[in-house]
């Protein structure tokens, strides 16, 4: 979990917390920074250091929780701890502890590796770290967690050995390769397939190059499709929640950099907080001592 933060009007102590069972802002995982003016306070473990001077300018905070225990703690891009946390779940909160506080560009981003059940799936590591997942046809590639609106699910897919049909579809009841909300490319060879409503259009062939295929669901009902970062198509779903899947319904497939993110608008109990959009179109919110931020949607690992 990533954030922009600064204090206000002066420097001093503010708070990003994860998986705690209350608002205090140095409970269970925490990244205070101002602390005495200038300083970090790092939860579990009161790990110290300089932040420098907090009110002047927006510092990044970031929060990396990945499958185990592991907890990475990150100020302004660069690692500053590491520990480990048997904490799980739980919710995100930004507590003004000492003094008020301004929040922007809020992400939440699962990590790699993600939870996944293989159903005969092979797994390798690439070289830049990424997973590679290979897939014969009926070989359904699921992710175990859970997943709720709002969400964004990309992803690099080549079907094998020639091009014909493979999907991402999201939130579906059962293993079918147009189930519910669907992205299908190479069917037909080279033709996409959006579901609901089976739209279609072009893809090109799809067996000699990886194409990035996303899903981008808003906290409403709407639903958008992206090929190749290009927008193809735009509808409504009453689906809410549900599990992410790769299906090879025609040929092999190959899946590989799959990303699952969080998108604004996220939900949010601002307790006594302020809100308003950016012209970037980003949420900035502003709190007061004693106005902690809560995000409502609890979060898991890998975070």
């Amino acid at each position: 979990v990533e954030a922009q933060i600064r204090s206000s009007p002066y420097s001093e102590c503010m708070s990003m917390t994860l998986f705690a069972d209350n608002a205090g802002k140095n409970s269970d995982i925490s990244l205070e920074i101002g602390g005495w003016r200038n300083k970090y306070r790092l939860f579990p473990g009161d790990v110290r250091g300089d932040s420098g001077y907090v009110n002047e300018a927006f510092h990044t905070v970031q929060l990396e929780l990945d499958s185990a225990d592991n907890v990475k703690y990150y100020l302004d891009s660069q690692l500053i701890h590491t520990t480990t946390s048997s904490r799980s779940n739980g919710l995100l909160r930004f507590v003004p502890g000492c003094v008020g506080m301004i929040i922007r560009n809020v992400q939440v981003m699962a990590i790699p590796p993600l939870p996944f059940n293989l159903n005969g799936c092979s797994q390798e590591n690439l070289e830049n770290g990424d997973e590679q997942f290979t897939c014969d046809r009926g070989e359904v590639l699921t992710m175990t967690q859970e997943l709720r609106r709002p969400v964004m699910v990309e992803a690099q897919i080549r079907s094998s050995p020639y091009s014909e049909c493979m999907s991402m579809t999201l939130f579906a009841d059962n293993a079918g390769k147009n189930s519910d909300i669907s992205l299908e490319i190479g069917g037909w060879r080279n033709k996409y397939r959006l579901f609901p409503g089976d739209v279609r259009g072009d893809s090109g062939y799809v067996n000699e190059a990886f194409h990035t295929v996303q899903l981008e669901l808003d906290s409403a009902d709407n639903v958008k499709y992206y090929l190749d970062s290009q927008l193809i198509h735009t509808t409504t779903s009453s689906r809410s929640n549900g599990l992410l899947r790769f299906v090879p319904g025609c040929v092999g497939m190959i899946i590989r950099n799959v990303q699952v993110m969080a998108i604004p608008p996220l939900p949010f109990n601002l307790n006594g907080c302020s809100q308003e959009n950016l012209e970037n179109g980003d949420e900035q919110f502003t709190c007061d001592r004693g106005e902690v931020l809560t995000m409502t949607q609890e979060l898991r690992r890998p975070v």
